[in-house]
């Protein structure tokens, strides 16, 4: 039964979408099967693990009763009606949220019941909202492009005389396709340098020709996306970044917030991959940019929570940075919005590394202990900073021993992605080749590290090998 689709998908609610769910299946308008509800009700005390030993087939055939001789192929059509419940309620419940579409579709049923009356009052209300609102995002075009539709439609039923909605609805309606259109060309291209793969972006330059050209290049949204275009081409990237951070600021009250997240990705994004290439004045940069926009929400998720690798990044950027009194502030003071899950694991994580930091090694250990869950990217980090710490105590022998199991680990472990294995195994070995302090060796292994493209840790890597260089601790005797 663990395979189940009906189970996996009531795995994935909350407490709160499953009661809701109850209630969905109890109401006759969506569901005539009463044996379901019953069949629900045994399901819900086992949410979400769904033990095997409770619920399997025998236990629900015996508990249940479904209106007819119960047996399997019985069970079998009770899941499946189950699971089309499921599938509607979700998609109701995705409809719910978004109300502006909610809003559209009303005005639609108004005019095709004849509701003229109600139906103007409502369009026009709608209509005053639109020229006013505050947060621009593709779904605004698209809505709006609707609206004047049905303006202009109710205009040419009433009187053959000009009007401009049917105009309003073409520029919406180009405003939404272009502002996708450059979207979906920034995501291509962007992921085609991380994936290594080409997409086919056609299209592109005509369609940023034209814009140009145009009255939509003074959309303050399409107008970030034609630069945030220019970036990730890589055409003069540097100036257009300058520019990205002066139009985030200025358009901020216009956009939404969920625009306005993907644009701070990019922006940050940049950044690192600047850093990556030791540019680090962008350190700097996207600190900034992660601090504002945790502030002001942007960077939150719908339950106001961050994702475990913001709340890492930003304490990685602040330590790096010297930055500790701000940095174990942030640390402290976001702890709670991390989901519950991963709250305890990050929060020991961040704190070993800011501890790391300010050299107190003892806290490090004790924290990196206390790190329990499995989650292989958060081991493989805090594995790097335990060799870190050994390193600088010269403490050889636990140090060789860590590189080994740690090697073992990455090639065991099944969770973490090639790109990510292949960027901590680079580290080891090159830590390991340092260890053996070969002097005339160590230029080449410098300049392997440099040039390397997936390795944790570069610039603590090759401050490292000066330290093997130039100090007299780490001389090999002769």
């Amino acid at each position: 039964m663990k395979k189940s689709k009906v189970l996996v998908y009531l795995s994935s609610l909350n407490s709160s979408e499953l009661k809701k769910f109850e209630q969905f299946v109890a109401s006759p308008y969506f569901n005539q099967r009463p044996e379901l509800v019953e069949l629900l009700r045994y399901l819900i005390p086992f949410h979400p693990e769904f033990p095997e030993k409770s619920v399997n087939k025998t236990s629900i055939i015996e508990n249940v009763a479904f209106n007819k001789k119960n047996n399997e192929k019985e069970l079998s059509y009770q899941l499946s009606f189950l699971f089309k419940l499921i599938e509607q309620f979700l998609t109701i419940s995705k409809f719910e949220k978004d109300s502006r579409l909610k809003e559209i579709h009303l005005i639609e049923s108004l005019y095709e019941k004849k509701l003229m009356n109600s139906f103007r009052t409502e369009l026009k209300k709608k209509l005053e909202d639109m020229e006013n609102v505050a947060d621009i995002d593709s779904i605004h075009y698209y809505k709006a492009s609707l609206l004047y539709k049905l303006q202009f439609r109710t205009n040419v039923v009433q009187r053959r005389t000009y009007d401009n909605s049917l105009q309003k609805a073409s520029d919406y309606n180009d405003c939404y396709f272009f502002l996708n259109k450059l979207k979906y060309s920034c995501n291509m291209i962007d992921q085609s340098k991380f994936l290594k793969t080409d997409y086919d972006t056609n299209l592109v330059d005509e369609t940023i020709a034209f814009i140009k050209k145009s009255k939509f290049v003074e959309e303050p949204i399409i107008a970030i996306y034609l630069n945030i275009l220019n970036i990730v081409q890589g055409n003069d990237a540097k100036q257009k970044f300058k520019l990205l951070k002066t139009q985030i600021f200025e358009h901020a009250d216009s956009i939404s917030n969920s625009e306005l997240k993907d644009i701070y990705i990019y922006a940050i994004n940049f950044c690192a991959r600047q850093i990556k290439k030791n540019n680090l004045a962008y350190l700097q940069e996207a600190f900034d940019l992660y601090l504002v926009g945790i502030k002001e929400g942007i960077l939150l998720d719908e339950n106001k929570q961050l994702t475990i690798w913001t709340y890492i990044n930003v304490s990685k950027l602040g330590v790096r940075l010297k930055e500790y009194d701000l940095t174990k502030e942030f640390i402290f003071n976001n702890k709670d919005k991390i989901p519950k899950q991963y709250r305890e694991d990050a929060f020991n994580y961040n704190l070993s590394e800011w501890n790391y930091s300010t050299k107190n090694y003892e806290e490090v250990i004790r924290l990196i202990n206390n790190i329990k869950v499995n989650d292989p990217y958060i081991h493989s980090m805090s594995r790097i900073t335990l060799c870190k710490m050994y390193f600088e105590s010269f403490e050889i022998e636990p140090l060789l021993s860590l590189i080994a199991s740690f090697s073992i680990f990455l090639k065991r472990d099944k969770k973490l992605a090639g790109n990510m294995k292949t960027f901590y195994k680079n580290f080891c070995d090159s830590l390991f080749q340092l260890l053996k302090r070969n002097q005339k060796k160590l230029p080449t292994i410098i300049e392997k590290i440099k040039t390397t493209e997936y390795i944790s840790d570069r610039e603590w890597l090759l401050q490292a090998a000066e330290k093997i260089q130039t100090e007299k601790k780490w001389q090999l005797p002769n």
